[in-house]
């Protein structure tokens, strides 16, 4: 019986490895470690392959963690180089280390999912040509469709090819297939569903004190400076929590809002928390009421769905979003507070969130996440136990 190899830039601190200073890809491992335990369904040995290197310059050795008796995980060897000095990855390397790995121990009778990444090239079309394994793309997002590239034509058919001839595809809206599927067998899933905290169970009694929480990536076009600005038309039992990482320049920025906003309104309304994660991540959420996903909407993304809709979800909070197409056409979408990308609008959308009642969300969540397996075993085309 055939293994599942399962793909992509992963690290999860549970594995303790000996490279630290991981490079987080927080989004994508949260993503990863549910389709992770959705495949854990399948009576099928499961090896995790990261590619994930270090920040640390220098070359990195081969890491396999033995989760379970049916579950590997293997962190592949990486060099980083100091040049000019900034540490750079060689790449090049990485699909070197990768190939050497799947030649050794990849069969015709294995299934091998990739977790969408430019990195890739055409890879594993070139890999399907030493061996016949099934081939299951995960189509997240289409990153030349970004604000910055999206006009680029011949850059957005590269990266179309890149998954074109798969035997079956992960993705992450219900707007990728009409296009991308090409006749194969698809489940969709837009992030992890698991549920990390009961809606009804939620620890918000605080004396009418009202927590919004933004959860991410600290840029202009993911909207928290828009939110931090929002604060100023909401009442003083509205505060607005911040955790996330961004570039220097980006938090300097949102610390500059930050300062005018409480200034303005006299109190600490805004407060950024760092970066929090796993068991710290769990336990904060817990005690937040609404949680708010804003994308620049200027132009015409249908590509994407924000994966802290899922995190807020899944913790019981009430969510707050931009109107963008995948979201509004989700199956999720009634459980959602929708709003324009301007303050007042924002800022009236919270308050409707905080005075509706529950929304449902921890059992529908549920459902979700069995009719995502459902699909995944037509997928794999294997059964499950």
């Amino acid at each position: 019986m055939g293994k599942i190899f399962y793909i992509g830039f992963y690290w999860n601190e549970a594995d303790r490895v000996c490279r630290k200073n991981i490079r987080e890809n927080i989004a994508g491992t949260v993503k990863m470690d549910f389709i992770l335990k959705c495949l854990r369904q399948f009576n099928r040995e499961i090896v995790l392959v990261s590619i994930m290197p270090s920040k640390n310059s220098g070359f990195q050795h081969q890491e396999t963690i033995k989760v379970s008796e049916k579950e590997t995980h293997v962190y592949l060897p990486a060099l980083v180089l100091r040049v000019f000095g900034k540490n750079v990855i060689r790449g090049d390397l990485s699909l070197f280390f990768l190939k050497q790995f799947m030649l050794e121990n990849v069969t015709d009778d294995d299934i091998v999912i990739n977790y969408h990444s430019l990195i890739f090239g055409n890879f594993f079309l070139k890999m399907r040509q030493c061996i016949r394994f099934r081939w299951i793309c995960e189509v997240e997002e289409l990153y030349r469709l970004s604000a910055e590239a999206h006009k680029n034509k011949e850059l957005l058919d590269q990266e179309e090819k890149m998954f074109t001839g798969a035997d079956g595809y992960l993705f992450v809206n219900d707007i990728l297939p009409q296009k991308y599927s090409n006749g194969a067998p698809y489940a969709v899933s837009y992030g992890n569903y698991t549920v990390f905290c009961e809606e009804t169970k939620k620890k918000t009694s605080r004396e009418n004190r009202i927590v919004v929480v933004y959860a991410g990536i600290i840029t202009e076009d993911s909207g928290v400076y828009l939110l931090i600005r929002a604060m100023q038309h909401l009442s003083e039992n509205y505060q607005l929590r911040i955790i996330g990482m961004g570039s220097e320049e980006n938090i300097k920025e949102m610390f500059n809002w930050i300062s005018k906003v409480n200034k303005q309104t006299r109190q600490e309304k805004v407060k950024y928390l760092g970066v929090r994660t796993g068991k710290a991540l769990t336990e904060f959420l817990t005690t937040c009421d609404i949680g708010c996903s804003m994308l620049n909407t200027d132009h015409d993304f249908s590509v994407a769905f924000p994966s802290k809709i899922l995190t807020y979800l899944g913790h019981g909070l009430k969510v707050v979003t931009s109107r963008s197409e995948c979201v509004q056409q989700s199956s999720l979408s009634d459980l959602l507070f929708f709003c324009d990308n301007n303050e007042t609008s924002l800022a009236k959308t919270i308050k409707e969130a905080a005075r509706s009642r529950p929304t449902g969300c921890s059992q529908r969540l549920r459902d979700m996440e069995t009719l995502f397996c459902k699909q995944l075993e037509e997928v794999l085309g294997v059964s499950r136990q």
